[in-house]
């Protein structure tokens, strides 16, 4: 969006994109869409048999554009506006002799709620009627729904139906209820009247009498005039707990901005009762549908990019998406148990079940890292919180025994070396399959960051007896770590992912190296590599020479000492 004012909040535009994808989003922690898209989502509401699992398409009544006759004659002024402070999309139509807005938002205390209002104000002096035109696309038609209509209550039309295919043969298909405020094809200022506003509502639940318990509460604050302002007072608190602040350039505190706003989207208001998080998918609630945006799945981004962070600003909201991991343990258990190991392998890409629904097998099998991201989620929360009352009654404890027998199962103990191995792994850097003894995994299983409130390997055993937790991992020689900054043509052998999660798990020194630039999964690529001790002089590429001094005090540790 253009910049319009130095004000890092507002994403202002005079014209939507070309490409749907790049739409604002809206979106609360049950329901989302993309502004003027016919797609909308329930959070946990999937369908499809296992690897063809996706979030169901539930047609959007949001989707309405507001326009403006052409016989008007006005010469109109259009504006886009995402207010991240409102958590709402304002488009507006301004002329010499009237304003049209319409306001889009998901609901923030009333997460079953989306909602959009229509505005008009005369600016000039006269009394002819204004009337605006509202388009829709919208047709209750769903491929992943077998939908039908039902009865109308207190004046909104309704839809219901269930999923077509349950992700599991013996699963349940899931029912979906939703009721909508019709909307007129066009809406009129009469000729004595300065503005007016029509506020229009889409509820919806899992099953009907959820569905209507959600609108009368809806219709209630809308008949009080405060159904806007009490979604806007719940951003506004939300924000003087978790803002950020940051002095720079106006990009940068935007991405910032938004990035922020997007994650806490998606997390329920501190305090929120009820609340049952289905995971985050690193589109987000408003993508996910069949072949968009890993399909709506969770994987390791929730637990390893997006978990520290909202840890930092919303533990109660991090606590949820580690419920989410201790609800989908037993996928976690039979995954393990089909790939023939013991304990827990979470998936690669999980849905509602935590079984694997990875569409390539390749993933689901090798990517076992994943396992090293959930248990760091974890013992992230632990140091942070010390809420203990999570392990000890919560089943956060059987996540980390379980996670632990099953590295345990897949180590191969070697008698002559007196070390485990980790055979046949992908890492993060995907171009590379059937890895042994993968730095970046290796590390992630061995964890040795303060591990005695939470033992990653509490009883393994090699031949003999002999306790794994006293013998080491193989790990390569040692290492003396480069941190590059490589640019698009430049040479790459690992992802940012692979290098940079190595350096920070394997405690490697970092030196900077003359920018401030920083993108982790970026094109601009900053990337960790690591070299074997003694090489530390060599040059990394033709035209590079070595950024950093050769010393350095890993080349001094023995093989499995990181």
């Amino acid at each position: 969006m253009e910049d319009a004012t130095e004000d890092p909040t507002i994403f202002t535009a005079h014209s939507l994109p070309s490409d749907p994808r790049l739409l604002a989003t809206m979106t609360n922690t049950y329901l989302g869409t993309r502004v003027y898209h016919d797609t909308l989502h329930v959070s946990g509401v999937y369908n499809g048999a296992c690897r063809d699992t996706h979030r169901a398409i539930l047609p959007s009544p949001l989707n309405v554009q507001l326009e403006v006759p052409a016989e008007t004659g006005d010469q109109l002024t259009k504006t886009f506006v995402l207010d991240t402070n409102t958590g709402s999309f304002l488009h507006t139509l301004e002329g010499p002799s009237f304003r049209a807005s319409q306001r889009i938002y998901a609901h923030r205390t009333l997460p079953h709620v989306m909602a959009f209002s229509v505005s008009i104000t005369r600016v000039a002096v006269g009394n002819w009627p204004i009337t605006v035109l509202l388009r829709s696309a919208f047709s209750p038609e769903s491929p992943d729904l077998d939908l039908h209509l039902g009865p109308d209550f207190q004046g909104a039309r309704c839809l219901y139906g269930h999923t077509l295919t349950p992700e599991q043969p013996e699963g349940s298909q899931q029912e979906v209820h939703m009721l909508w405020t019709p909307v007129p094809p066009a809406l009129t200022l009469g000729e004595s009247e300065e503005d007016q506003t029509w506020e229009f509502l889409t509820v919806v639940g899992g099953s009907q009498a959820e569905a209507r318990a959600c609108l009368t509460e809806a219709l209630q604050l809308q008949a009080e005039g405060t159904l806007y302002t009490t979604h806007a007072q719940a951003w506004a608190q939300l924000w003087a707990g978790c803002g950020l602040d940051v002095v720079g350039p106006l990009p940068l505190r935007q991405a910032l901005r938004g990035a922020l706003y997007y994650l806490l989207s998606a997390l329920p208001q501190p305090g929120a009762p009820g609340y049952t998080c289905h995971g985050l998918s690193p589109g987000g609630l408003s993508n996910g549908s069949r072949e968009e945006c890993y399909w709506g799945h969770v994987f390791w981004d929730q637990d390893l990019w997006m978990f520290p962070n909202i840890l930092m600003f919303h533990p109660e909201a991090a606590r949820a998406l580690l419920e989410y991991r201790v609800r989908t343990l037993g996928g976690a258990k039979d995954n393990a148990q089909k790939l023939g190991y013991q304990g827990a392998k979470f998936a690669w890409e999980s849905a509602g079940s935590g079984l694997e629904v990875c569409p390539e097998d390749i993933y689901g099998t090798q990517e076992i890292h994943v396992n090293g991201a959930v248990v760091l989620a974890f013992q992230l929360y632990y140091h942070t919180t010390q809420d203990l009352q999570l392990f000890q009654e919560a089943g956060g404890w059987d996540v980390v025994r379980d996670v632990a027998e099953f590295w345990c199962s897949r180590v191969e103990w070697s008698p002559e070396e007196e070390k485990y191995h980790l055979k046949g792994v992908m890492p993060p850097d995907e171009y590379h399959s059937g890895v042994n003894n993968s730095v970046y995994t290796n590390v992630l299983v061995q964890n040795r960051s303060d591990p005695r409130p939470l033992p990653i390997l509490p009883a393994c055993k090699g031949p003999a007896g002999r306790a794994g937790a006293t013998a080491p991992l193989s790990l390569p020689p040692p290492l003396a770590c480069a941190l590059l900054l490589l640019w698009p043509g430049t040479w790459v052998s690992l992802s940012p992912a692979n290098g940079w999660q190595w350096l920070i798990r394997s405690r490697c020194p970092l030196t900077q190296c003359g920018t401030s630039t920083l993108s982790l999964m970026g094109t601009s690529l900053h990337l960790s590599l690591p070299r074997r001790g003694g090489e530390a002089g060599r040059r990394c590429a033709p035209g590079i020479p070595h950024p950093f001094p050769p010393e350095s005090s890993h080349s001094q540790e023995k093989p499995g000492d990181l």
